[in-house]
């Protein structure tokens, strides 16, 4: 027998599904058109529709066929679940193949679909459309000249299966056209002119809240191939970076100067080799002096993606005749697999200048250890710098839940079917909160309906695809008290309640390794030193730094300095003055400021830090050994040799640790007047070791059980996987006790009165 909840969703599905049938073509209701913006309201970027603010909650389809489309049967059902939990902003791809014809004409028709299948279950929506700007399929065919190339291995077509998707093959050595190519970038710009002058004036556009432009592997501005090949060696990606080299450096005497090349011509140039980029003349890092060829290339590669995006976003806010959102997959810091030079967006801060883009975007962190109940949910990017621009930051939550069906369902009798509901969630609950702790905002992806299984092996049960991924009465329930959350804080003042700062660099990168696994650090310290802080039980932001002149250091008692290896003058001044004060503690890692983008110089490491330092040599991968007096620690290890290695040799510093291989200091603190400067060599990956460094500086750790903590707008957001008995310590002194059930848990507590405001299971 059928149980009511699925016999809840047939009569649904055919409503819907007669609807349509019966109505034809939707009938226009005429609705005042969208004059949608972001603006700053309580102190974080938010989303106005007609001049009233909305919570950064966005439900969105996918790229993947049977999942897509607004007017099918099982994604526009999902709509209307969302639209009935108060969601009324919702995402929809559109891409370049089905508007841009071969004839040069445009076609308004999947457009207008698009909108309507929303409409029809969702009349007062909002919606933003995920536009591809890529060439289509047919233009990459006929004009392989503006294609990309790969070094040393050719470009492969689409394989017969991509034909019933639009994105596909990305991220191998695909076909498509450069980012450097004027053709495509004119071509493009002209049908993205005409779409929007033509659907602005329709009934549908009226409905057109924002347009995301999307281009690069799956829409996300990751240049072709990055993964495991170096981009571009196209024709005109050389054009391309002669002219930047022309700009910058206006003579052939200064190119030569710089590359120390007496021969190199501005019409000779070529893009470096991989040999080339693999070369690093300062062990991991990239002399100026030597290396800038290579330098520039990364430089130049990752303006031209900025220089596309902001083109495209400027585009759509001159050309369409009402105020309208624009943003765009940007931005990506953290889970870049350390392939952030070849592939990722590194020129953040002009982005987040400008007036022509309102938010960035992206998938949540995959890895390391991102997707388990358990672990941290994180963004991909440096989302406090984000706010402090004004920009809004929205999630892409695009993990499956452990697929499970509704009570009734046979499997339904699995014995563990109660602990994966309450351990899915618990984890819908972590992610969405994690956003709302940083003022920001997110959508709900859904592969579902395309049958799209990403992770079969963590599933526990089979795929079954009834509807999406978020489609049980549960997790329906659980978005909506979380929506509930969301409109309630939107209008009461937003503040983070880190009092740990972690500062990072993305340029820092364009000097360092790169080429294959990267470096031997990077990775370690963007990615498995704030994993390990999460497991440490305090609350931090990251920031970039050219964001520390727009910081209230009042609140961080330790400010950690990660990647930040390239440091000019003005930013050493800004440290001294502004945060080595207050008797706040401050961590510096491996070689802080080593380059000023002119030179190497072993003393400015020491002169940042204010610690003496001096060289170490380790032909093989150096370890730090932490004293036993402080605790018991997994030692500090790279992935790789480290030159250069930096020891301390400063008589007033205290010692926590050295270097197996030749018994230097390698880890230690140095107390001054108004503030403690510590150093360690290597990235420290060790929770319980970072706990030690937080302790030390007084910074509040809610607990000592490896449990995940969020905290913003005025809510402490707990994650832990195994329950039990819980005590939190609030940054006012204030102990709350808790007894959670032996499951993955989520709770919300109330910042100042400990009060539970919600639990996630």
């Amino acid at each position: 027998m059928l149980n009511r909840y699925v016999v809840l969703k047939i009569v649904l599905l055919l409503a819907i599904f007669n609807g349509i049938i019966i109505s034809g073509e939707r009938k226009m209701n005429n609705a005042k058109p969208i004059n949608a913006e972001v603006r700053n309201y309580k102190g974080k970027p938010t989303i106005f529709i007609n001049g009233e603010p909305h919570s950064p909650m966005i439900y969105s389809l996918t790229d993947q066929p049977g999942g897509r489309l607004s007017t099918d049967e099982v994604p526009q059902l999902n709509i209307k679940l969302f639209a009935d939990l108060g969601v009324k902003l919702f995402q929809l791809d559109l891409p370049m193949d089905e508007i841009w014809m071969e004839s040069g004409e445009i076609s308004l028709d999947r457009a207008k679909q698009q909108v309507n299948g929303v409409l029809e279950v969702c009349p007062d929506a909002a919606i933003f459309f995920r536009l591809h700007v890529n060439a289509p399929k047919w233009w990459i065919k006929k004009y392989p000249e503006e294609n990309v190339k790969y070094d040393k291995y050719a470009a492969k077509p689409d394989p017969e299966s991509a034909k019933r998707q639009i994105i596909y093959h990305d991220a191998g050595l695909a076909e498509r056209f450069s980012l450097a190519s004027k053709k495509w970038l004119n071509s493009s710009t002209e049908i993205v002119k005409k779409f929007c002058e033509e659907f602005w004036k329709t009934d549908e556009g009226n409905h057109l809240a924002g347009i995301q432009v999307a281009c690069g592997i799956y829409g996300e501005w990751h240049y072709w191939g990055f993964m495991h090949w170096e981009p571009d060696m196209s024709e005109p990606m050389r054009l391309h970076f002669s002219e930047w080299l022309k700009i910058k450096y206006k003579t052939e005497s200064n190119l030569r100067n710089a590359w120390k090349d007496s021969k190199v011509t501005f019409e000779s140039v070529t893009v470096p080799t991989t040999e080339e980029r693999e070369k690093t003349s300062g062990g991991v890092f990239r002399d100026p002096e030597k290396d800038q060829k290579v330098i520039d290339y990364y430089t130049c590669q990752h303006e031209l993606v900025k220089d596309d995006v902001l083109h495209f976003c400027k585009l759509v806010k001159e050309t369409w005749k009402r105020p309208i959102i624009t943003g765009a997959f940007y931005g990506y810091f953290f889970s870049v697999f350390n392939r952030l030079a070849a592939g990722s967006q590194l020129d953040l801060e002009p982005v987040l200048k400008s007036k022509y883009i309102d938010y960035l975007c992206g998938p949540q962190a995959y890895e390391p250890e991102a997707y388990l109940a358990g672990e941290p949910y994180r963004s991909r990017s440096l989302i406090t710098s984000v706010l402090l621009n004004g920009k809004l930051w929205l999630d892409e939550m695009d993990q499956q839940p452990r697929r499970i069906l509704p009570y009734g369902h046979k499997d339904a009798d699995d014995p563990k079917y109660d602990y994966y509901l309450s351990e899915n969630v618990s984890i819908i609950t972590r992610n969405t909160m994690f956003a709302h702790s940083k003022g920001m905002g997110l959508w709900f992806y859904d592969f579902g309906p395309a049958c799209m299984y990403t992770h079969p092996e963590r599933a526990g049960f089979p795929n079954y695809c009834l509807t999406g991924f978020w489609d049980h009465p549960r997790y329906l329930e659980s978005i909506k008290e979380l929506k509930n959350i969301f409109d309630k804080k939107l209008h009461e003042e937003y503040k983070t309640e880190a009092d740990v700062l972690f500062v990072y660099d993305t340029k820092s990168q364009y000097h360092i390794k790169s080429v294959g696994l990267g470096d031997p650090v990077s990775a370690q310290i963007i990615d498995w030193m704030t994993l390990n802080a999460f497991y440490a039980g305090v609350i931090f932001d990251p920031v970039h730094i050219s964001d520390l002149n727009k910081i209230n250091f009042d609140q961080y008692k330790m400010v950690v300095f990660g990647n930040t290896f390239v440091m000019d003058d003005e930013t050493k001044k800004l440290i001294k003055t502004k945060i080595a004060n207050g008797n706040r503690h401050i961590l510096w890692i491996y070689a802080p400021a080593y380059s000023n983008a002119k030179t190497l110089n072993e003393k400015f490491v020491s002169d940042v830090t204010g610690i003496d330092l001096k060289p170490t040599k380790c032909e093989s991968i150096p370890e730090i050994e932490i004293n036993d007096d402080i605790g018991s620690f997994t030692n500090p290890k790279p992935d790789g040799v480290c030159a250069p290695l930096f020891s301390i040799s400063d008589e007033k510093a205290e010692i926590f640790g050295k270097y197996i291989h030749d018994k230097s200091n390698a880890f230690g603190k140095k107390v001054f007047p108004n503030h403690t400067s510590w150093f360690s060599g290597l990235p420290l990956t060790d929770y319980n070791l970072l706990k030690f460094l937080f302790k030390s500086a007084s910074v509040n750790v809610y607990n000592d059980d490896k449990d995940i903590f969020y905290g913003g707008n005025g809510i402490i957001t707990m994650h832990t996987k195994s329950g039990g008995n819980k005590s939190i310590k609030l940054k006012n002194g204030k102990t709350v006790n808790l007894e959670l059930p032996m499951t993955p848990v989520t709770v919300l507590i109330d910042s100042n009165t400990g009060e539970v405001l919600y639990t996630g299971r």
